[in-house]
């Protein structure tokens, strides 16, 4: 990275892993503050507990500080654990504040209280999707309040940027939208295990079972995979209700892991795979995409949202139309029944996983943003 060395704090009350990643690559030419809420729920599960400053102590360059924002949202002391917090930014002299989209009305007030240091906002979603929750009421307010306070809003792609500045028209005209890629969770590593073999016919979707992920496309595509390719393999990892698709799952082609799976499982899933699926109906973007690159996997995905600009076409993956369990199939069958293309797909994938959606790119593009506002 090239300019002046800056002072960024990092806050957030989700997207821990995302924040730690960018955390460690901005690190390298910046000071760096994060600033994680304190909970576990993101690292830990009743299985396999831990804590979040295992985690931090696991996965944190050293070069990076840390403080948390402790206690419940509903906690007499949050208010005078924003000031603490507010306190030490400003006497640590920050150039930059680097928000995750948030509806927890601290982090957000602390943004208020810290807006002259100069605002970036990260908004991984711009519409809640189906099914979710928090796109009314006080959520709502709390979550145009913190666009309100940016300088830089970064989406992860040129269709998401778009769709903001429709959604938002007026917060659009205060601030600059740029698109910056989710990059490749690299983190993952640390459980990994190389000597899981890759199971030739296996297809993998990873993530919540929820209703805009097109489970009732994959099942109707199953179908169609196994009548050509009856030794095909579908694992299905994630916790969400399945009560609604019980019935249609076949038990000799699914294997389903309906839970939350603990970071020291999913290396594992995804060494195992051929092929990883996102069969999505709606969607902005997706975190799994760029975490089966990482591993070296070829993906089969929908054209919704920005995820097709982060598939390339015929060499890290293919894409289909959504609510198109044919399409869905015909390209599953092309990647299982054809080892020179998925051989081929996955080297493209980890091509990219160490370019464009390495987090050292993104981090130099990131500091790009930051010395606009800063100078």
């Amino acid at each position: 990275m090239t300019g002046e060395r800056l002072k960024v704090v990092y806050l957030l009350d989700w997207f821990l892993f995302y924040a730690t990643e960018l955390s460690n690559a901005m690190a390298e030419d910046h000071e760096v503050l994060l600033v994680p809420r304190d909970h576990d729920f993101e690292v830990s599960s009743p299985d396999a507990p831990m804590r979040l400053a295992e985690y931090l102590d696991s996965a944190l360059s050293k070069k990076v500080q840390v403080d948390r924002l402790r206690y419940r949202r509903r906690d007499p002391r949050s208010l005078l654990e924003v000031l603490r917090l507010h306190r030490k930014i400003r006497r640590w002299g920050a150039d930059v504040v680097h928000v995750q989209d948030t509806v927890d009305w601290r982090v957000v007030l602390l943004v208020l209280l810290s807006r002259k240091r100069r605002v970036v906002v990260t908004v991984h979603d711009v519409t809640r999707h189906p099914g979710d929750d928090g796109s009314r009421g006080l959520q709502a307010f709390l979550f145009r309040l913190l666009l309100r306070t940016a300088r830089k809003v970064i989406v992860h792609g040129e269709a998401l940027r778009l769709q903001f500045q429709r959604t938002f028209p007026a917060l659009a005209r205060g601030a600059d939208v740029v698109a910056l890629p989710h990059g490749a969770l690299s983190l993952y590593r640390a459980w990994d295990d190389p000597s899981v073999e890759e199971e030739p016919f296996t297809v993998l979707f990873f993530g919540r079972i929820v209703l805009y992920k097109g489970i009732e496309d994959l099942i109707a595509a199953q179908r169609l995979v196994s009548a050509a390719l009856p030794q095909a393999r579908f694992v299905l990892a994630g916790q969400g209700p399945l009560d609604a698709y019980r019935d249609a799952l076949d038990p000799a082609a699914f294997e389903l892991q309906n839970r939350f799976i603990p970071n020291r499982e999913i290396p594992r899933l995804f060494r195992r795979a051929a092929v990883v699926v996102l069969p999505y109906r709606e969607a902005s973007q997706s975190g799994v995409l760029p975490l089966a690159y990482e591993f070296g996997k070829p993906v089969v995905a929908t054209r919704v949202g920005s995820i097709p600009e982060a598939v390339e076409q015929g060499e890290s993956g293919l894409l289909v139309d959504p609510g198109a369990p044919e399409q869905l199939a015909a390209a599953l069958i092309a990647v299982l029944g054809d080892p020179a293309l998925r051989r081929r797909l996955g080297q493209g994938a980890r091509r990219l996983a160490q370019t464009r959606l390495s987090w050292r790119s993104i981090a130099e593009r990131t500091a790009r943003l930051y010395e606009e506002i800063a100078a």
